[in-house]
Parts: C-alpha cells; sequence; structure tokens
C-alpha cells in the first residue's frame, strides 16, 4: 500500500505541477544564471587524434570536473542534512503526531533538510510508523526526492534565483496538499 501511495503521489504530484508552471509561463528551461553562460563559437581543427586526453582518459578527467563542480553544493547539503538529523529528537515530531497539516509539513521540512537519497530515505521514515500518520510519512517519502537543501543549492547555482523559487513553491504546495488530501481520505 505505502510503494503504491508513493508513486501515486509522486506522479501526481509531478503532473500538477507542469501543468501549474505551464499555466503560468513557465514551459521551458530558463536561462541559465549571468556567469555561468559560455561561448557557443568554437574553432574547429581537423586534425585528429592527437589529444592526450581520449577514451578513458577524456571520461576520467570529464567525470572529475563534473564532480568538483557539483561537490562542494553536495557537501554542503550533506552537512546541513547532518546537523538536522542530529539536532531533532524523534520524540519531537511524535508529539505533532495527531495533527495531519503539521505532521505533513514537519516531515516534509525534515525530508528537506534531511536531504537523503530516494533509496534511503524509505528506510529513515519505517521507524516513524508507529508515531506519526501515513500521510505525514508519504509527505517525507514524496517531497524528499523531488526537492531538498542539496538540489536546491544545486539550482541556485544553475539558474535564475526566481525560477528555482517558483519550482520550489510549486513543489511544496502541491505536495503538502497531495498528501493532505490523501491522509483525510
Amino acid at each position: 500500500r505505502v510503494v503504491f501511495a508513493r508513486v501515486g503521489l509522486a506522479f501526481v504530484v509531478a503532473v500538477l505541477t507542469g501543468v501549474f508552471l505551464h499555466s503560468i509561463g513557465i514551459d521551458r528551461v530558463p536561462p541559465i544564471r549571468p556567469g555561468q553562460e559560455h561561448q557557443h563559437e568554437h574553432d574547429h581543427q581537423h586534425k585528429h587524434g592527437h589529444s592526450s586526453k581520449r577514451g578513458i582518459g577524456l571520461f576520467l578527467s570529464t567525470t572529475a570536473e563534473e564532480l568538483f563542480s557539483a561537490g562542494r553544493f553536495l557537501v554542503m547539503g550533506t552537512a546541513i542534512a547532518a546537523l538536522f538529523q542530529v539536532s531533532v529528537p524523534r520524540s519531537v515530531l511524535a508529539g505533532i503526531a495527531p495533527n495531519p497539516f503539521v505532521g505533513t509539513a514537519a516531515m516534509m521540512s525534515g525530508a528537506y533538510l534531511s536531504a537523503l537519497c530516494s533509496e534511503a530515505d524509505a528506510f529513515v521514515a519505517a521507524p516513524f510508523r508507529g508515531c506519526l500518520p501515513i500521510g505525514a510519512l508519504m509527505g517525507f517519502l514524496v517531497y524528499g526526492p523531488m526537492i531538498d537543501i542539496k538540489n536546491t543549492l544545486l539550482l541556485m547555482a544553475t539558474f535564475q534565483r526566481s525560477f528555482v523559487i517558483q519550482i520550489i513553491i510549486a513543489i511544496t504546495v502541491i505536495t503538502f496538499c497531495a498528501v493532505v488530501g490523501f491522509s483525510l481520505i
């Protein structure tokens, strides 16, 4: 039941977010942030086979560049997530369980700040099954993979701030409404 609910809610949220963003005029990828743009003109030489980096060397070089480019944001996001995980006791979450609005908001906040991968979040959410309603757990399981602190830092480094804020607001509001609606059914 939980797996089907998670998949179904994630699908509904993704479609509704896309429809909403299209309806307000965001139907294409925005320009990247100033300073991130690169020239589209290229000087071509037609000599091939003389590069020192080919094949696996080029692959490893490109991989390292990408890792260092995105890695700083992943490290910052992971540090923030670790701080959250060690500073909020589970008993605090158990105290908000009776209210589906507060429980869902708390678990969505936890998902945003904990920045877990979508394969690990189910293991983190499982111990909360006894103290939180299924709707709050769905908020954690659906929201986290869509947007979290690491994704926000990466998006902010690449896209214009207004675009990122619109995306985050849309995902947050639509996920919250879908999950609370699910929990009230």
